[in-house]
């Protein structure tokens, strides 16, 4: 098929191709045409894919067209964007006497009636991430001259309500606008508008995108978006946020609002002046941040429960499900000699909705010091600790360097714990005199006092935690010793009684400790010759007493063991003189070498008793020889009883060994050659009645230069009958 092509002078910039099958018939001095073909528009007027756009015709008499007629694509009007328009009931008019309204009879080009605005998927992505969540297509029924002349494309289009699912820049919202006016295919004015809602804000934000002749440019929050907003986070908690300006950025699929704003905080005791911060980040994946921590430019009034706070530094970021707001600075006590102790204090928010959590504060230290006295202090906040509850501790130090280096200290904790559905209150005081040396009678002083007093509390380990089934309790400890200048290298020790009443009744208990150190370098080194230490703890229901005892003389003999335990309640007693797992023990020459152990168990059903013997020499070397002879025996039993014996169980073991041979040393070796070596091992068992048995195994293993031999018997007796087995 054959096709002519006839470039046009009016208008410009169009052509006209007719096919084979058009006719142009002349007949009596009159004209009559039927055509087939198509117009193409302006090199301008392109599709999405970069090709120039036509319309075709069929059986046309004269280019004034207003039947239906059909574009080959969709226009493409805004670069870097697949956004395209796609227009129907179209006019084409190339006639000098006809034109569409409003426009003059001369004037020739494509009209364009209706049409619509095609938004895909995936508007944009490498740049502005904008997305719809369906293709959506704006029908227009009523377009503002929207036509293609010489020039190209011209008109406007405008929307305001769209309301249209999507996301910008990661951020899920909506777009609401989209307006646009175009100049013989130049873009003068357009925009696309929408809201994104903001993590962290959990509100809606408006942006708009500009839109000029090289496509969608950056978007902006709109100002209706700037501005102070005060958001309550529970339990009379406010973060107000003034926000001065937002940026939107987007890398890697993830988009960012940059925002330089202030933050004024009026959470759990914390209560600021504006905080200026630049810089202050809200990503679509739902984190927050500033690079951790930032200096501010100038410095910022607060309070902190009263006291008077300079910040300096205010950080941001996330932990686990929580964003965290911080503040660093000083805080100005009363007494201090320091101008202000450090203070860095995090707060924690939920997400989704934004709710406080709770605050966590460093330790809040201070300290005065003259020619006279020193003072040193720390401060610690609770707020929704797991053990605390809410509340503070404080702890102090106070010493007198003249006349004497005499001192005070003390500890003051007072909080609110709640568990399940109770609540209560809890207080701890504590006070100590150190530093001082007072004789009550003639060789032994005493070195210091402390006590405690404390309610809803009880003793766990080397601290007091809240407890609830405590009421009150209260604690006395002094330690005393040998007077003189050698301050308790004679001896010294320490006592402390604790009482502590349970609510009801129920709970109460008594416990007196004491510790005496013998033959020391002085008070308070627990390095000593002697050591006995006794715990006796009493309650409603039960006695217990432990006393231990180690000894290290002149390297001679060492004992150590848990000596004595006394434990009686109405279901179970027993006393404990060691014990089979931890037996009393003397080392002669306070070495390995040579020990002894034993242990004496009395309990409501039984008695258990045991001792041993060990020596082991080790290694000893004469010249190129060298030795070693080993040994044990241990022996234990245990007997249950309910009138009469009920069952008796007897243990031995024997172990014995010896080694000899000699090192050598020669240029291509070097090693020990055994020459004899010898070992050999027993054990007994014994019980009685049902069944009663004897039974028992003996091994002896014997080597010379490397050629060993062992020999192995078992033996039982049981109920009157022999085997040929073991135990």
């Amino acid at each position: 098929m054959h096709e002519y092509s006839y470039p046009l002078v009016d208008p410009e910039g169009f052509e006209v191709r007719l096919s084979e099958d058009s006719r142009i018939k002349v007949f009596h001095n009159e004209v009559s045409l039927s055509l087939k073909g198509e117009i193409k528009l302006p090199e301008t007027v392109k599709d999405l894919n970069g090709n120039r756009v036509s319309i075709a015709f069929e059986d046309i008499d004269w280019f004034y067209l207003t039947e239906d007629l059909t574009i080959s694509a969709d226009i493409a009007f805004l670069n870097n964007t697949n956004i395209a328009f796609h227009p129907s009931n179209i006019t084409v008019d190339f006639s000098e006497t006809e034109s569409p309204s409003g426009f003059a009879p001369e004037w020739k080009g494509v009209f364009f009636n209706e049409g619509e605005l095609i938004f895909p998927i995936e508007i944009h992505t490498e740049v502005l991430g904008l997305r719809v969540d369906h293709e959506e297509r704006i029908h227009i029924t009523a377009l503002n001259n929207f036509y293609v002349s010489s020039g190209g494309l011209n008109g406007s289009i405008a929307r305001d309500d769209l309301d249209w699912d999507g996301s910008y820049r990661g951020f899920g919202g909506s777009i609401n606008s989209f307006s646009v006016s175009i100049e013989d295919n130049t873009i003068s004015e357009g925009s696309i508008g929408g809201t994104i809602t903001v993590p962290f804000l959990n509100e809606d934000m408006s942006f708009a995108i500009t839109i000029t002749d090289e496509g969608l440019q950056e978007g902006s929050i709109e100002a209706t978006s700037i501005g102070s907003r005060t958001i309550n986070v529970g339990d009379d908690n406010s973060l107000t946020i003034d926000i001065i300006r937002g940026i939107l950025s987007y890398e890697a699929g993830v988009g960012k609002l940059v925002l330089d704003l202030n933050f004024t905080f009026d959470i759990s005791g914390i209560e600021t002046e504006p905080i200026p911060v630049n810089g202050f980040y809200i990503t679509s994946e739902g984190n927050i941040g500033i690079g951790s921590w930032v200096d501010l430019t100038d410095e910022v009034n607060a309070s902190f429960h009263g006291f008077s706070l300079t910040l300096k530094r205010v950080g941001a970021g996330n932990e686990g499900d929580l964003y965290w707001l911080g503040i660093h600075g000083s805080i100005t006590w009363v007494l201090s000699s320091s101008g202000g102790s450090e203070f860095e204090a995090k707060i924690y928010l939920r997400k989704e909705p934004l709710r406080y959590d709770h605050t966590q504060v460093n330790s809040i230290a201070v300290s005065f010091e003259n020619d006279a006295v020193e003072f040193s202090g720390e401060v610690t906040w609770f707020d929704e600790d797991p053990t605390y509850g809410e509340g503070f501790k404080a702890s102090l130090e106070f010493s007198l360097k003249k006349p004497s280096a005499a001192g005070i200290e003390g500890e003051l904790i007072i909080g609110h714990k709640e568990e399940g559905s109770t609540s209560f209150n809890y207080w701890f005081i504590e006070a100590g005199v150190t530093g001082i040396e007072i004789s009550v009678f003639p060789g032994v002083s005493i070195y210091g006092f402390t006590g405690r007093v404390f309610y809803h509390m009880r003793h766990s380990g080397d601290s007091y935690i809240p407890d609830n089934s405590a009421l009150f309790g209260v604690y006395a400890e002094v330690p005393f010793g040998s007077p003189g200048p050698d301050k308790g290298k004679k001896y010294w020790g320490n006592t402390a009684l604790e009482i502590t009443v349970g609510t009801s009744g129920g709970g109460s208990s008594a416990v007196l400790t004491g510790d005496v150190y013998i033959l020391t370098s002085g008070y308070p080194n627990t390095s000593a010759k002697i050591h006995g230490g006794a715990e006796i703890t009493v309650t409603t229901t039960s006695f217990h007493a432990g006393f231990a005892v180690e000894v290290n003389i002149a390297t001679l003999v060492c004992a150590s063991g848990r000596d004595i335990e006394l434990h009686f309640e109405e279901s179970d007693w027993h006393i404990y003189i060691g014990t089979d797992t931890h037996p009393i023990s003397l080392n002669f020459f306070c070495s390995s070498s040579f020990s002894a152990s034993s242990y004496l168990m009395f309990y409501q059903n039984g008695i258990s008793f045991g001792a041993g013997l060990d020596v082991d020499t080790g290694r000893r070397t004469w010249w190129i020889f060298y030795a070693r002879v080993w040994g044990g025996i241990d022996v234990n039993a245990e007997i249950e009883y309910d009138s009469p014996i009920e069952r008796f169980i007897g243990n031995a073991s024997l172990e014995a060994g010896a080694v000899l041979g000699f090192h050598y040393d020669v240029w291509f070796a070097e090693g020990d050659c055994e020459v004899l070596s010898g070992e050999i091992n027993a054990n007994l068992h014994f019980e009685t009645p049902n069944p009663t048995m004897f039974c028992g195994s003996v091994s002896a293993r014997g080597c010379i230069v490397g050629i060993c031999k062992t020999v192995h018997f078992d033996m039982k007796w049981r109920n009157g009958h022999f085997y040929r087995s073991g135990c």
